[in-house]
C-alpha cells in the first residue's frame, strides 16, 4: 500500500473516518466481564506506527468475537477506518488525548514490511528520574539491573481483595538507583522467575510504561494496571545491550556482574536500623530511621482522621475558587470550587482525589510514650478496610463518634514502627515522629524485644563494671551509711568518654526516679543539707539556721 495515502497518529483527526493506518500491536490486555470472569469485557491495545508514537485502543465487548483471534502482540496490521474517539477511561497513560476503537466498520489487514521498532521503547535514564526532570505521574521505560529483590507480600487494596507486591531496588550502569515496585501478575512474574531461575546472575529488567512518583525523596516506578510490560533478562536486544555495557564497566572483576540480594522485610526492622527503646529516641542527635516496639494506647483526632489525597502523588488537595470564563467577552462573576493539589511538582493533567487515612497516635513501652503519625498504607494494613469505605459508612450515621468504630482496632495494637527523625524535630524541637512502615509479625517483635534486653543488659554490666574498677577500698555499705564516705572511697580514675556517657544516663535515669518517688516541699531545696539561696533569710529568721526540710517519701496508696 502507498504511504502516501496512510494516517499518521499525529494526523489523526475525527472528523476523518475513512482512514488507513500501519499499526503494530506492543501490548494487548483482555478485561474479563467483571459477573463472568471467563468471558471478555474489551481488549485493551497500545498501537505504535512506524514513526514511533504510541496511541491506545479497544474493542468493546459487543465486537471482541470479531477480532480476539486475529489480535496477538506485536503483530502489524493495515487498520482501515477505525473509529477516532477521545480517551476518557481512567487508564489514559500516553499522551495522546485521542484514542482508536474498532468497531463494525473497521477491517484489518496482515501487513508484512512495518519498519518501526519491535517492541518502541523509549528509555528514561535514572539520572533524569532523580533529578525530577520527570513529572509526577508521567509514563516512562526503565531498563536496569536488580540489586535487592524484597518478599512477595499481599497487601489490602479494596473492601475484601488484596492483590501481590513485591519491591525491587534497581541499578543503572552507574549504580544509580530506583525503586521498582510491581503489583498483581507483574510481582507474580518476578517472583516466579526468581524461584525458578534463582539469583546466581544478574537480573536486567525493563519495564515498559511504569508511573514515576517522586516519593518521600525517593525517584519510583511501578507498573500500571493493564498496559505495562515487564522483561526478565529476555533476548530483547536492549537488555544484550545493557548487559554488554554493565559487563565493559565491570572488566576489574572479570566480567562478573554483581548478583541480585534477596532481602526480606523483616530485615529493615532486624538489621537495617538501629533499635531503640521510646525514651532512647530523645537522643538521636542527627536525622536518621530507627525502629521502636510499641502498643498504641491513644488516638489523637484533633482535627480529622482522614484527608482527600491526589490520586497521582498522595498530596493533600485543597479547595480554590476561580472566575467563570467569559461569554461573549464579558468576564465572569460567579466563582467555582476546584480542588487543587498541594504538591508543586504534581502535573496531572486530570486532578482526581480520593479519601486517605492520617491518624496521630500515642505509642507506649516500659520506657515512655512518643507521638507518631500513621498514614494510609499502615492504617489500611490494620483494620483492611480504604478510608473511603470507612468515610461512607461514617457519613451515613456514625456522626456522634470522633471517628469510625473500625479504627478501635488500632488500639492496644503491638507494633514494630520504623520511625524517621527529621530535621523538623530538631528544628522544631517536635516529639512528632512519622511512620515510615509497620510491621505486626510476633516473630519480629519477640525478637527486637530481646535484642534491646540484651543491649540494655550489656550497658548495665558495663556500668556495674566501671563503679567496681573505681572503687579503691571495699567495705560493707549499710544503710546508715553516709554518702560522703562512700564518695571518700573512690579512686581518682577518669573514665572514657563512652562510660561517662553511661554514667550521664544512669545518673539522669536515677535523678528521675527519685523525683518520682519523693515529694518535695515548698519551701525546701533539691539538696538534702542545703536550703535555696533564696530561702537561706528565712531559715535564719525562724532559728533553723543549718537546718533543713527533708525530702518525704510518698506513701503507696
Amino acid at each position: 500500500m502507498d504511504s502516501a495515502s496512510l494516517t499518521l497518529i499525529r494526523q489523526l483527526d475525527a472528523k476523518k473516518h475513512d482512514v488507513v493506518m500501519k499499526l503494530r500491536i506492543i501490548q494487548l490486555r483482555k478485561r474479563p466481564l467483571f459477573s463472568n470472569p471467563s468471558e471478555t469485557y474489551s481488549i485493551e491495545m497500545v498501537l505504535m506506527d512506524e514513526e514511533g508514537a504510541k496511541i491506545q485502543g479497544s474493542v468493546f465487548k459487543k465486537w471482541v468475537f470479531r477480532f480476539e483471534k486475529l489480535l496477538r502482540e506485536n503483530a502489524d496490521f493495515y487498520v482501515h477506518q477505525p473509529e477516532v474517539t477521545l480517551n476518557t477511561s481512567n487508564y489514559n497513560y500516553l499522551s495522546s488525548p485521542n484514542k482508536l476503537t474498532y468497531g463494525c466498520e473497521t477491517r484489518l489487514v496482515k501487513c508484512a514490511d512495518f519498519k518501526g521498532a519491535l517492541f518502541g521503547f523509549c528509555f528514561v535514564g535514572f539520572q533524569q528520574l532523580l533529578d525530577r526532570e520527570v513529572p509526577d505521574g508521567h509514563v516512562v521505560d526503565v531498563v536496569g539491573h536488580v540489586v535487592q529483590i524484597y518478599e512477595l507480600e499481599r497487601v489490602p487494596i479494596k473492601e475484601g481483595k488484596v492483590t501481590e507486591r513485591l519491591n525491587l531496588h534497581v541499578h543503572d550502569t552507574e549504580d544509580r538507583l530506583v525503586y521498582v515496585t510491581l503489583w498483581g501478575e507483574y510481582a507474580k512474574q518476578m517472583a516466579n522467575y526468581v524461584a525458578v531461575n534463582g539469583v546466581a546472575s544478574a537480573i536486567v529488567i525493563i519495564l515498559q510504561f511504569g508511573i514515576f512518583r517522586f516519593y518521600r525523596d525517593r525517584a519510583t516506578v511501578s507498573n500500571t494496571y493493564g498496559i505495562s510490560r515487564l522483561f526478565i533478562n529476555e533476548e530483547v536486544e536492549a537488555i544484550t545491550e545493557y548487559r554488554e555495557r554493565l559487563v565493559a564497566k565491570d572488566s576489574t572483576s572479570e566480567g562478573t556482574v554483581s548478583r541480585p540480594i534477596m532481602h526480606s522485610s523483616k530485615d529493615d526492622f532486624l538489621l537495617k536500623y538501629a533499635m531503640l527503646s521510646i525514651a532512647g529516641i530523645k537522643g538521636v542527635t542527627s536525622p536518621k530511621k530507627v525502629v521502636v516496639v510499641g502498643t498504641i494506647k491513644q488516638i489523637c483526632v484533633d482535627g480529622s482522621w482522614y484527608y482527600f489525597g491526589c490520586t497521582t502523588c498522595t498530596k493533600k488537595v485543597v479547595p480554590v475558587y476561580e472566575l467563570c470564563e467569559e461569554i461573549d467577552g464579558i468576564s465572569g462573576s460567579d466563582q467555582r470550587e476546584i480542588m487543587k493539589c498541594t504538591n508543586r511538582n504534581c502535573t496531572a493533567n486530570v486532578l482526581c482525589f480520593s479519601p486517605r487515612f492520617r491518624i496521630e497516635a500515642v505509642v507506649q513501652d516500659m520506657s515512655g510514650s512518643v507521638s507518631i503519625t500513621l498514614f494510609d498504607r499502615e492504617i489500611t494494613k490494620i483494620v483492611k478496610l480504604p478510608a473511603r469505605v470507612l468515610l461512607e459508612k461514617y457519613q451515613q450515621g456514625e456522626r456522634d463518634r470522633a471517628y469510625p468504630i473500625e479504627l478501635d482496632d488500632l488500639l492496644d495494637k503491638k507494633l514494630a514502627c520504623i520511625l524517621s527523625v527529621t530535621n523538623y524535630n530538631f528544628e522544631k524541637n517536635s516529639q512528632d515522629y512519622g511512620v515510615d512502615r509497620i510491621s505486626e509479625d510476633p516473630s519480629v517483635i519477640s525478637e527486637l524485644e530481646a535484642k534491646l534486653q540484651s543491649e540494655q543488659v550489656t550497658v548495665k554490666s558495663d556500668a556495674y563494671s566501671l563503679h567496681s574498677i573505681c572503687v579503691v577500698g571495699s567495705f560493707p555499705v549499710g544503710e546508715t551509711t553516709p554518702p560522703s564516705s562512700v564518695m571518700a572511697s573512690m579512686g581518682t580514675m577518669q573514665p572514657s568518654k563512652e562510660r561517662e556517657h553511661i554514667q550521664s544516663a544512669a545518673h539522669g535515669s536515677v535523678k528521675r526516679s527519685l523525683n518520682e518517688v519523693y515529694s518535695i516541699e515548698a519551701s525546701s531545696s533539691r539538696s538534702t543539707s542545703k536550703p535555696r539561696a533564696g530561702n537561706l533569710e528565712a531559715h535564719t529568721a525562724h532559728g533553723n539556721k543549718g537546718t533543713t526540710h527533708l525530702l518525704t517519701p510518698k506513701k503507696e496508696k
